[in-house]
């Protein structure tokens, strides 16, 4: 019996990490990206496939869309494929740069769609900083704040 109540405890620590990886971690770095974007973006609207969008919105939900999806990358895929330790610690290094780019390639769309012009070497820089802060502040915030709360919470 007692090592079944072991085995129960370790399948929900494990599931419980998981589950704050793949959603509470995202929604750390969605709510910084919110944040940051009042610094970073004007309220001036984008036209993506004829709906207008306020530019802050609508790379605050890029970098939330990245962000989840390199987390559900991190912990349903790469584990099964290059090991557990090998993906955390890969992707941790390149998951800002990811989302950078992520965010520079978006927004260098954007302005090819609406003006028919390529975004100068300054605002690609810019670009480029937002999605890398973002990313950056929103894991501190997720690993010193969110996570400690939820292993309290949880376990």
């Amino acid at each position: 019996m007692d090592i079944a109540t072991a085995n129960l405890a370790q399948e929900i620590k494990t599931t419980t990490k998981n589950i704050g990886a793949t959603i509470l971690k995202p929604l750390s770095v969605t709510c910084t990206a919110g944040v940051l974007s009042n610094l970073f973006y004007d309220n001036y609207d984008n036209v993506f496939f004829g709906i207008e969008m306020n530019q802050k919105y609508f790379h605050t939900a890029t970098i939330g869309l990245v962000s989840w999806f390199e987390s559900s990358l991190r912990n349903l895929l790469l584990p099964r494929v290059i090991g557990e330790k090998l993906s955390h610690a890969f992707i941790d290094l390149t998951s800002p740069f990811t989302v950078g780019i992520a965010n520079l390639l978006l927004k260098q769309g954007l302005q090819f769609y609406n003006f028919g012009t390529y975004l100068s070497l300054k605002g690609s820089l810019y670009s480029f900083a937002y999605g890398f802060t973002s990313e950056v502040a929103g894991v501190w915030l997720y690993n010193n704040l969110v996570k400690p709360l939820t292993e309290q919470m949880f376990v």
